[in-house]
């Protein structure tokens, strides 16, 4: 049976120069890409800052950071398509924004039916033999913290040129779950650059988000499932 997550989270992260500032629950309630409950429940949030330097809103389906560099949009709770239509909608209230990438990052924690399967995905992804041979096993226990391995689409030549977009796929023990295991995915898009019909790069960003942020959640899904299998399996 496939193994299912505990959690499943989605992270949509803009890099670019903005004006933290203007970021507050208010600005997005009057541009109506909030309603009434959520505008009150993230002014009454304990968590709520908002300054020249940064500005963290937050209610109970999403966070809001933004940070000179970057904007950071999380979500809380059940996964919807919500999230994105939030994070398109901010771009295109700021056309002229200049955006230099988007993340389409996509997290899951997963409970593995016993500490045996818990164990072989580190042996598996990061087989012990080498470090065993580099530090005494009898005086030393070596097990995998972090592994992230990155994926772009062409060859390995391709790759060496620097691809604006590529995947980033990450394997942790879960910080949340006893024997448990944290993937994330980042797809990566850092290339914006104005198209012939006179788009900004925050319009592009924003149809990026809009068009691809449903498939790279399916992506996700589909492949942390393959790969805990695949690690069962083996």
């Amino acid at each position: 049976m496939p193994l299912k997550p505990e959690t499943f989270g989605s992270t949509i992260m803009v890099l670019g120069d903005f004006n933290p500032a203007i970021f507050t629950a208010d600005w997005l309630h009057r541009n109506q890409l909030i309603g009434d409950g959520d505008r009150q429940e993230a002014i009454d949030s304990p968590n709520t800052l908002i300054t020249h330097d940064v500005t963290v809103c937050e209610t109970s389906w999403f966070k809001f950071q933004v940070v000179g560099k970057q904007l950071v949009l999380a979500s809380s709770g059940a996964l919807t398509p919500a999230l994105k239509d939030l994070a398109e909608g901010i771009l295109l209230l700021l056309p002229h924004t200049p955006v230099t990438a988007v993340g389409l990052n996509f997290h899951a924690h997963y409970q593995m039916t016993s500490e045996s399967d818990w164990q072989k995905v580190g042996d598996v992804l990061a087989p012990k033999a080498i470090w065993s041979s580099l530090f005494d096993s009898s005086e030393y226990f070596a097990g995998l913290t972090n592994i992230q391995v990155r994926v772009s689409a062409g060859t390995a030549a391709d790759a060496k040129k620097g691809p604006p977009d590529h995947l980033n796929l990450q394997v942790q023990p879960s910080n949340r779950l006893e024997n448990g295991v944290y993937i994330m995915l980042n797809d990566h898009r850092g290339s914006f650059a104005s198209e012939d019909n006179g788009s900004t790069a925050a319009e592009r960003a924003a149809q990026v988000i809009a068009k691809d942020w449903e498939r790279s959640w399916e992506l996700a899904s589909q492949k942390f499932e393959e790969l805990l299998n695949n690690v069962i399996a083996s």
